[in-house]
């Protein structure tokens, strides 16, 4: 499991970014109130789903 920034870092993107991800469906596991974690692996499938998908 990742944290926000250690994912930002391994796709070579900001914070902000990430949680813009979140709010299109990034999926991720909510541990606390602010705390937040995402699967590498589902990650990953998410992405390559969302490349797939025709933009508006």
């Amino acid at each position: 499991m990742l944290t926000a920034s250690e994912l930002a870092n391994r796709l070579q993107c900001s914070e902000r970014t990430i949680w813009r991800m979140v709010r299109k469906g990034l999926p991720a596991h909510r541990i606390s109130d602010r705390l937040v974690r995402f699967d590498a692996i589902v990650v990953d499938d998410w992405l390559k789903n969302q490349r797939r998908v025709e933009p508006d």
